[in-house]
């Protein structure tokens, strides 16, 4: 998916790589989108559709890597440069996703000129 310069600028090596699909992308999606939300396990389970088996490892690892807080059982996405970044990566792709539909490839091959 494309994003733009301007979403990594300032972007180094010591960002964790976060893969759109991946649990921890979705995870990072929904509380980079609403940063002054706090959300417990269950809720970031429910909205996210991952399952309550691989939540905590999801949330430790974020954390450990400095991206979420956890305050009395909410999480939220942490506050530093990085998870700034990546909010903005974030919200590139999502917005990017949304403007483009995806191509449809099905009659290329019938209209090829090769033979």
């Amino acid at each position: 998916m494309a994003i733009e310069r301007r979403a990594l600028d300032g972007v180094g090596d010591d960002v964790p790589t976060i893969r759109p699909g991946t649990n921890k992308w979705d995870v990072l999606e929904l509380l980079v989108t609403n940063p002054d939300t706090g959300y417990t396990r269950s809720e970031i389970v429910e909205a996210t559709g991952i399952s309550e088996n691989s939540i905590g490892p999801v949330l430790s690892r974020l954390k450990k890597a400095d991206l979420v807080e956890n305050r009395m059982g909410y999480w939220f996405a942490g506050s530093d440069e990085r998870v700034q970044a990546i909010h903005d990566a974030v919200l590139s792709l999502v917005a990017s996703g949304e403007r483009m539909e995806p191509e449809d490839f099905s009659g290329w091959r019938d209209s090829s000129t090769d033979e």
